[in-house]
């Protein structure tokens, strides 16, 4: 819903396309792929191995988890975080600041996001800042990865992918 927002507040804007909210419904496809495969990586690499569940009958309260910290949650943060605020931080650099260029005001509004994301997941932490780094280092992986892409396919697939494997550790 954000994501429809922002595409018509900036109707006419070229900006839109440069600082993130997408172009394509292809884009968004090969974004998440991407982001996906790469969020796999990064998990799997810097945590143990993924515990595979085999599970025939699926638990409701498992389904519901499933679908709340897998599918909703992803996709409402991928919207808010890097669809809404993302782009919205960058044009207000660009309106302030006028002589400061496009990709300087993107990497603004990446970082400022990528801290925004992180301190709303300070109770994912228990409370403990310390722990905020890996949120903060996800938030502008995922950042730069809707700024390349142009879309917000990448921190979907990412957040998916990291939710997922996150959801597998806790049941």
């Amino acid at each position: 819903f954000s994501l429809l927002i922002v595409k018509a507040s900036s109707k006419g804007n070229k900006n839109q396309d440069i600082l993130g909210a997408g172009k394509s419904f292809n884009n968004f496809i090969i974004a998440s792929v991407i982001g996906s495969i790469l969020g796999f990586v990064l998990v799997t690499q810097t945590n143990s191995i993924i515990t595979p569940i085999f599970v025939s009958i699926i638990p409701l309260d498992v389904l519901f988890g499933f679908l709340y910290v897998c599918v909703a949650a992803p996709f409402v943060e991928a919207n808010f975080f890097r669809g809404l605020l993302m782009p919205t931080i960058s044009k207000i650099i660009i309106i302030v600041f006028p002589k400061f260029n496009i990709t300087f005001a993107g990497i603004i509004g990446v970082v400022v996001s990528a801290v925004t994301f992180a301190w709303f997941h300070l109770a994912v932490f228990s409370g403990d800042p310390t722990n905020m780094f890996s949120a903060i280092l996800f938030g502008i992986i995922a950042g730069l990865g809707v700024y390349y892409f142009k879309s917000i396919g990448f921190e979907y697939g990412l957040h998916f992918i990291n939710n997922f494997i996150a959801f597998t550790r806790l049941i």
